[in-house]
């Protein structure tokens, strides 16, 4: 029973790991590592079978990592593209009043925590509840961020449930952020305007047309000298 009991531990301690990103290693394989090590007088060294898609995200969700930042930087920390402009969904709340589009997307956040957190209603998500409360982890901060930034296209960082700590909270911003980015779309662009050769007056400006009226009024001479010029042109 004793041996039962440990190996179900054994079991969970690496399952929570693999969903972290820290796959248990072969001991041949670490062994050799280790090995390799040695023999190179590196004494000071870690033997990890790491997926850094899945442990930076969770690791720097809530705080600083400096030990990481050269595998971070020049992208998001979870290897994930971000979205280029907002969804389809997104793009429709921006129509909407800023009161609605943030019900709407309260509701959609409160969605989103029951479901990482294994609830089948969103009864028991508060909109004033901290995310902490709801037992939210690293992990699982993780997975709401990426849920969200899917399901609206905005680029949210990883530290999304720290900076807006409670789902109103977190409402509230993708409310401005989505209103925001539908408004830049909306812009025209404001490049500098060309113009054209007919849109340059003549030196001189422009010349004016030769009504009726006027022919009626003109004597001989002016008539034949109406006519020269209007041969010369």
């Amino acid at each position: 029973m004793a041996a039962t009991a440990a190996g179900g531990a054994d079991g969970d301690a690496a399952a929570y790991l693999a969903r972290r990103g820290l796959t248990a290693m072969e001991p041949g394989t670490a062994l050799t590592a280790m090995t390799d090590a040695l023999g190179a007088q590196d004494t000071c060294v870690t033997v990890a079978d790491v997926d850094w898609g899945r442990f930076l995200p969770a690791f720097t969700a809530g705080r600083p990592a400096p030990l990481f930042t050269r595998l971070t930087d020049g992208g998001t920390a979870d290897g994930e593209a971000e979205e280029e402009g907002l969804t389809a969904y997104a793009a429709g709340l921006a129509g909407f009043s800023p009161a609605r589009r943030e019900r709407a997307l309260l509701d959609l956040v409160r969605r989103q925590v029951a479901d990482v957190l294994g609830h089948r209603e969103t009864d028991g998500v508060a909109a004033r509840t901290g995310f902490a409360e709801l037992g939210f982890d690293s992990l699982t901060a993780v997975e709401i961020r990426r849920r969200t930034a899917e399901a609206t296209g905005l680029p949210l960082p990883n530290s999304m449930i720290f900076d807006y700590p409670t789902p109103a909270a977190l409402a509230a911003h993708l409310a401005e952020e989505i209103a925001a980015a539908a408004a830049s779309a909306a812009e025209p662009d404001s490049g500098p305007a060309t113009r054209t050769a007919a849109d340059v007056p003549d030196d001189d400006g422009p010349e004016e047309a030769v009504s009726d009226s006027d022919i009626d009024e003109m004597d001989v001479d002016a008539l034949i000298q109406a006519a020269l010029d209007n041969a010369e042109e």
